[in-house]
C-alpha cells in the first residue's frame, strides 16, 4: 500500500509503537465495492475487465482521493475507452453531482479534470437532444447547485441554457408566483386595496397628468391587478384600453414586457364594451394590439358590441360566445365617478379682433383651439374659428365691388376629439357624441352660463362639429368691442363645454 499510494505511505509512516493496526476507509455505501477493487488492485495490479461506467467513476474518484496513481490511470484508461453514446443522462447527472463535491473539497489531479471536461461534453450532448418535458425540477436544481466554475465551462453552455429554459417554463413569471403564495395573502390584499384606492378609477387617473405619469411607472403585476379587478371603474371600456396601450408603449415596465405578457394583459380588456369607434378603427390600428388579437375574438367583440341588450344576454349564454373564455365579458366595469367631461376656455378679446382682421385680409379660415381634456377614451377640445364669407354679386346693387364690401365674417364655435392610444394619435372615422357649449354672459347681478346650446351628432375624421354664428353677432361687428360686451369679462370671452356621452 505504501508503494502504490502517497496517502497510505504518509499514514503508515506516521505510526509509532505497536504497528498491529487497522486502516478504515470512510466511503459511501455505493463506493464500498469500488474501494474493495482499489485495494485488490494495490495487491494484484489487475483491474476487473468490462466494469460498468458507474463503477469506473467511483474508482476514479476514490483513486484520486487516496492518491493511488496507477489505479487512477487504469480506471481512467478504461473509462476513456467508453463511447459517449453509452453514457446515459442519469450517469451524467450523477457524475456532475460527484464532480461538484470534488471541486469543493479535493485538489483534483489533471487527469480527473480531463475526465470532468469529457463528462461535461457528454452532458451537453445528452441534454441537447432531451425534450424539456422530460427534465425534472430536481435535476435542474441539482445542475444549478454545481460550482460556478463548472457552470461557466464552455462545455456546459447548452446544459445551462436548457436548465434555464425549464425553469422559465415552470416559473416564468416569478413575480406572479410570489404574489399567489398563501403566505403573501394578507400583504398582497393590503397592497391591492391601496392600488385600487390610488388608481382604481381609471377615468380620474387618465384625466390627471400626475396620476397618469404614476400609472405609466407601475410594474406589470400592478397593471394586471387593476385590469383584472372587478372594482376598477371607468366611464367607458375605452379608457382601460387607452391606459394599457399607454403603459405598454410609454412606460418602462410596459416596454420591457414580452409579447406573451402583453397578450395576457390585453385579454383583460372587455372588448365587447368598447365603443364602436374603438372596435372599428382603433383595435386594428395599433400594431401590437392587432398582432395579439385573432379574428374570432374581434368578430365576437364586434357582434356583442353591436347587439341589443336582450341579444347580448343571449350571446353571453352561448358556449361559443365571448363569455366562454372570459366571464367578465358578461358585464361592463363599474361606472366611474367621472360621468362627463366639463372644461372651460377663455379667449382674449384682443385675440378675437386680430383673428377677424386676418380673416378679412387673407380671405381664409383662422382657427383657434382650446387645450385638450380627456374623457371616455377621447381627447376633447373646443374650437373657435373665424371665416370671411363673400356676398353674392347679384345681391349687391352696385356689382362686384359692392359685393366685396358687403362680405361678412362669421365666427364658429364647435367641438372635436381624437384618440391617443399609446404613442400615436388616431382620428376615428365617426365619433357620435352629445354635448353642450355655453358662453359666460352678463346677468342682472353677475356673470353666468345661461347662454348655452346643445349639440349632438357625428365628428367625422376629426373635423369639428358646432355652430356657425354661435354668438349671434352681426358679421360686420365682430371686431367691435361694444358688440361683445355682454360676453366679455376682464377682457376675455369665457366658454364652457360639457361632453355628456360619446361612442
Amino acid at each position: 500500500m505504501e508503494g502504490f499510494s502517497e496517502y497510505f505511505k504518509a499514514l503508515i509512516c506516521s505510526w509509532s509503537g505497536n504497528l498491529n493496526r487497522t486502516i478504515t476507509l470512510d466511503v459511501g455505501v455505493e463506493e464500498a465495492h469500488a474501494a474493495e477493487l482499489m485495494i485488490e488492485f494495490m495487491y494484484t495490479g489487475r483491474l476487473p475487465s468490462e466494469s460498468p461506467p458507474d463503477e469506473l467513476l467511483r474508482m476514479i474518484r476514490l483513486a484520486d482521493q487516496y492518491q493511488v496513481s496507477r489505479f487512477l490511470a487504469a480506471a481512467s484508461s478504461s473509462f476513456e475507452a467508453l463511447l459517449l453514446s453509452s453514457l446515459g443522462l442519469g450517469l451524467v447527472s450523477r457524475f456532475l453531482a460527484a464532480a461538484s463535491s470534488s471541486f469543493e473539497a479535493l485538489p483534483l489531479s489533471s487527469l480527473v479534470l480531463g475526465l470532468v471536461s469529457r463528462f461535461l461534453a457528454a452532458a451537453s450532448s445528452s441534454f441537447e437532444a432531451l425534450p424539456l418535458s422530460s427534465l425534472g425540477l430536481g435535476l435542474v436544481l441539482e445542475l444549478f447547485g454545481l460550482p460556478q466554475l463548472m457552470l461557466e465551462a464552455p462545455e456546459m453552455a447548452r446544459v445551462v441554457g436548457k436548465a434555464r429554459a425549464k425553469l422559465l417554463e415552470l416559473y416564468g413569471d416569478l413575480e406572479k408566483l410570489m404574489l399567489e403564495a398563501p403566505e403573501m395573502a394578507r400583504v398582497v390584499g393590503k397592497a391591492r386595496a391601496k392600488l385600487l384606492e390610488l388608481y382604481g378609477d381609471l377615468e380620474k387617473v387618465w384625466a390627471s397628468e400626475a396620476l397618469r405619469e404614476q400609472f405609466l411607472a407601475l410594474p406589470l403585476p400592478a397593471v394586471r391587478c387593476l385590469l383584472a379587478s372587478e372594482a376598477t371603474c371607468v366611464a367607458a371600456e375605452n379608457t382601460a384600453l387607452v391606459a394599457l396601450a399607454g403603459w405598454v408603449e410609454e412606460g418602462a415596465a410596459g416596454q420591457a414586457a414580452t409579447p406573451a405578457q402583453r397578450k395576457e394583459l390585453l385579454s383583460l380588456i372587455r372588448l365587447p364594451f368598447l365603443t364602436s369607434s374603438f372596435i372599428g378603427d382603433i383595435l386594428h390600428s395599433v400594431p401590437w394590439i392587432r398582432d395579439a388579437l385573432d379574428s374570432r375574438t374581434l368578430l365576437n367583440a364586434f357582434q356583442f358590441a353591436a347587439a341589443s341588450e336582450s341579444t347580448r344576454q343571449r350571446l353571453a349564454s352561448y358556449e361559443y360566445g365571448p363569455s366562454a373564455a372570459t366571464p367578465h365579458f358578461r358585464c361592463p366595469r363599474p361606472l366611474s365617478s367621472v360621468t362627463r367631461a366639463s372644461f372651460e376656455w377663455a379667449i382674449e378679446l384682443s385675440t378675437i379682433k386680430r383673428m377677424v382682421a386676418d380673416a378679412k385680409l387673407w380671405g381664409r379660415v383662422v382657427e383657434l383651439s382650446s387645450p385638450l381634456h380627456y374623457f371616455a377614451g377621447f381627447w376633447w377640445q373646443l374650437l373657435f374659428n373665424v371665416e370671411k364669407t363673400p356676398a353674392l354679386p347679384d345681391a349687391a346693387p352696385d356689382g362686384a365691388a359692392a359685393a366685396a364690401a358687403a362680405a361678412t365674417v362669421v365666427e364658429f364655435v364647435g367641438v372635436r376629439c381624437h384618440v391617443n392610444c399609446g404613442a400615436a394619435d388616431y382620428w376615428p372615422r365617426v365619433v357620435r357624441f352629445k354635448a353642450s357649449i355655453a358662453a359666460l354672459q352678463t346677468g342682472f347681478w353677475e356673470m353666468d352660463y345661461a347662454y348655452s346650446k346643445a349639440i349632438e351628432g357625428p365628428i367625422v375624421d376629426g373635423v369639428g362639429l358646432g355652430y356657425p354664428g354661435f354668438f349671434a353677432l352681426p358679421g360686420q361687428a365682430l371686431d367691435n368691442e361694444g358688440a361683445w360686451s355682454r360676453f366679455v369679462r376682464q377682457g376675455r370671452v369665457q366658454l364652457r363645454c360639457e361632453v355628456l356621452d360619446c361612442e
